[in-house]
C-alpha cells in the first residue's frame, strides 16, 4: 500500500511539473548532437541542443541549454541560458541568468542581469533596466544600466549610463568617453585607474589589491596551500571513496546511469536542466493543494536525493568521458580509473573561475537528467 502511495506521489509531481508552468514547450533535437530551431510563437519553453536559434518571440520564459544559443526573438519572462557561446538580440522582458564562455548582448532586458563568463560584450543598443551582477575574464558595457553594477574580471571597460552605485573587482578598470555614474564607484585593483572623475557624480573609493601570480591560477600560493589543505584531502578521498561504492556494489546501476547520461547528451542535459527547476515549483503547488503536505514532503526529499546522487554520479560521468576520449576506446570504461580521474578533476575545476564551476554544472545536469529518465523508466 505505501509504495501504491508513493507511486502516485511521484506521479503526481511529474504531472504537476508539467503543469506548474502554463502551457510549458519541451523541446529537444530529433537525434543526439542535433540543433534545435524555434519559428513559432511559444509560451514556457525548455530546450536543449548543440547549435538553438529562436527566431519566434515567447511568452512568458524561456529556459535553455547548449553549445550555441541565438536568441533572435523577444521573451516576455524570465530568461536563464547555459551555453558555450550566447547571442542575445530578443528584448527580455523579465530577469536574466547566463553562464558560458562567450556572451554578446545588443537588446533590452527589462529585469535584473546575472551572468558568469569568459567574455561578456554589452553594445550600445543594449540596456539592462534592473541591476547588472557579472564576473568575467573581459567585461564591456556600453549600454545604459537602470540599477546597480556588481563586477568582478580580468578586464572592466565602461562605456555607458549607470543609473546606481557601481562595485568592481578587477585587474584593469577603464571609464570610457560615454561613461556616467551617478552614484559611487568603489574598485578594487592592483593599481589605481586613471578617472576622469566629472564622470562620477558620487565618492570614488580605491582599495588596493596584493599582486598575485598571473601566468597560472596553480602558481597562486592560496590556491596551492587550498588544493594541498587536509579538508580538500579528506574531500577528495570521501568522493573516490563514494563512486567506488556504486561502481563496483552498485555496478549495474551505475553502469546503465553514465552510459544513459553520455549517450543521450542532450536529451539528458536539457531532462536534467528542466527538472532542476520545475520539481521545486510542483512541490510548492502540491503543498498548497488539496493533495496534502506528504506528498510534496516526498517529491522534496527525492529531489534533494537526486541533487546528491547527481554530484557524485558528476565525477563518474566525467571521468569516464575523459578516458575514452583519452584512451580513444570505442566503449565507455567504468571503473576505479574512471572513479579517480572523475573525482581528481571534478575537485580542481573549482579553482578556475567561472568556466570550472559551468563544467561542474553541465556534468550534474547530465547526471540528474539520467537518474529522471532511470526512475521514469521504473515507475512506467
Amino acid at each position: 500500500m505505501k509504495k501504491r502511495y508513493l507511486v502516485l506521489g511521484l506521479s503526481l509531481v511529474l504531472l504537476f511539473s508539467a503543469l506548474s508552468v502554463s502551457a510549458a514547450e519541451f523541446i529537444f533535437p530529433e537525434k543526439d548532437g542535433g540543433s534545435v530551431t524555434i519559428n513559432q510563437e511559444l509560451e514556457n519553453v525548455y530546450t536543449a541542443g548543440n547549435i538553438v536559434s529562436i527566431n519566434s518571440n515567447i511568452k512568458k520564459g524561456l529556459y535553455v541549454a547548449g553549445n550555441t544559443i541565438n536568441l533572435n526573438a523577444n521573451i516576455e519572462g524570465p530568461f536563464n541560458v547555459g551555453a558555450g557561446t550566447i547571442t542575445v538580440r530578443g528584448d527580455v522582458g523579465g530577469t536574466m541568468h547566463a553562464g558560458g564562455g562567450s556572451i554578446f548582448i545588443e537588446s533590452a532586458i527589462e529585469g535584473d542581469l546575472f551572468m558568469g563568463a569568459g567574455n561578456v560584450i554589452l553594445t550600445e543598443r543594449s540596456s539592462v533596466g534592473g541591476d547588472l551582477i557579472a564576473g568575467a575574464g573581459q567585461i564591456t558595457i556600453d549600454g545604459p544600466i537602470g540599477g546597480k553594477v556588481l563586477l568582478a574580471g580580468g578586464e572592466v571597460i565602461i562605456n555607458s549610463k549607470v543609473a546606481g552605485s557601481v562595485n568592481i573587482k578587477a585587474d584593469k578598470l577603464e571609464l570610457g568617453d560615454n561613461a556616467e555614474i551617478a552614484g559611487n564607484l568603489e574598485y578594487t585593483s592592483e593599481e589605481k585607474a586613471e578617472i576622469d572623475e566629472s564622470k562620477v557624480l558620487g565618492e570614488i573609493i580605491f582599495h588596493q589589491k596584493e599582486a598575485t601570480a598571473k601566468d597560472s591560477p596553480f602558481k597562486s600560493p592560496k590556491i596551492l596551500l587550498g588544493i594541498l589543505t587536509l579538508g580538500f584531502l579528506l574531500k577528495l578521498l570521501a568522493g573516490i571513496a563514494i563512486g567506488l561504492i556504486f561502481v563496483y556494489l552498485l555496478k549495474r546501476f551505475t553502469q546503465e546511469v553514465v552510459k544513459q547520461s553520455l549517450q543521450k547528451f542532450w536529451l539528458g542535459l536539457g531532462i536534467g536542466f528542466g527538472s532542476l527547476i520545475l520539481t521545486p515549483i510542483a512541490c510548492v503547488i502540491l503543498a498548497i493543494s488539496v493533495i496534502g503536505l506528504w506528498v510534496a514532503g516526498i517529491a522534496g526529499a527525492l529531489y534533494v536525493l537526486l541533487l546528491v546522487l547527481s554530484s557524485v554520479f558528476a565525477s563518474i560521468i566525467l571521468g569516464t568521458w575523459l578516458i575514452k576520449v583519452l584512451t580513444k576506446k570505442q566503449e565507455y570504461i567504468i571503473d576505479w580509473k574512471a572513479v579517480v580521474v572523475g573525482v581528481m578533476v571534478i575537485k580542481l575545476l573549482i579553482f578556475i573561475p567561472f568556466i570550472g564551476w559551468f563544467a561542474k554544472f553541465v556534468f550534474l545536469l547530465m547526471a540528474l537528467g539520467a537518474f529522471v529518465q532511470w526512475l521514469y523508466r521504473k515507475l512506467a
